[in-house]
């Protein structure tokens, strides 16, 4: 246990957020330029869980369009590596807050802050699971859970830009921590004597 808690402290430093950082960027490129997203619109689709307040007739015509080999590449991204993917994300914005915090020690953000991505996160999974039924019962589509499904993609999606943002803060924040450190080490120091 003492293992663990030792490995995310140091995520959550300054140099673990910025290794998140390019984990995710890396991820993301591989998923993006390579993965299932990637695959999927290189057949001209999109994937619903990336489009704001879509239904169930949303959903039919999609996923009638994706055909049996696009509906089961979706299935996978949605069960593996979108999974993964938005713990990636939670953790990221969880180092980024982090910095956030600690840069800005005024703001006197609470633990309350961390529950943001938590939120996010669960809700990628609930959004997950819903579409996933759905899928499970193709073509026989329920119009209240594509309601659900379509409201909780527009939450997250929403919640998804504000980390992005919180990550570009936590950036900005260290390079001018860096700045200013760096150029108080050049500054000659006050003797306190005139001459």
């Amino acid at each position: 246990m003492q293992g663990i808690r030792s490995f995310v402290n140091r995520l959550l430093t300054p140099q673990g957020f910025a290794l998140l950082f390019f984990i995710h960027f890396a991820v993301s490129m591989e998923l993006f330029l390579v993965g299932a997203p990637h695959q999927l619109a290189s057949s001209g689709f999109d994937l619903l869980d990336n489009r704001v307040g879509y239904g169930a007739d949303d959903i039919l015509s999609t996923w009638t369009a994706y055909g049996e080999k696009c509906r089961t590449i979706y299935q996978s991204f949605l069960l593996y590596a979108d999974i993964l993917y938005s713990i990636l994300t939670g953790v990221l914005s969880i180092a980024a807050l982090n910095v956030i915090r600690s840069s800005l020690p005024r703001l006197n953000l609470g633990g309350w802050i961390f529950s943001f991505p938590i939120i996010m996160v669960a809700l990628d999974f609930l959004e997950n699971a819903l579409l996933l039924s759905m899928l499970v019962n193709f073509p026989n589509i329920s119009v209240s859970i594509a309601g659900i499904a379509g409201n909780l993609t527009s939450v997250k999606l929403a919640l998804v830009n504000v980390s992005f943002l919180l990550i570009l803060l936590a950036w900005v924040l260290l390079i001018l921590n860096w700045w200013n450190s760096h150029n108080s080490k050049k500054r000659p120091e006050n003797t306190g004597t005139r001459e």
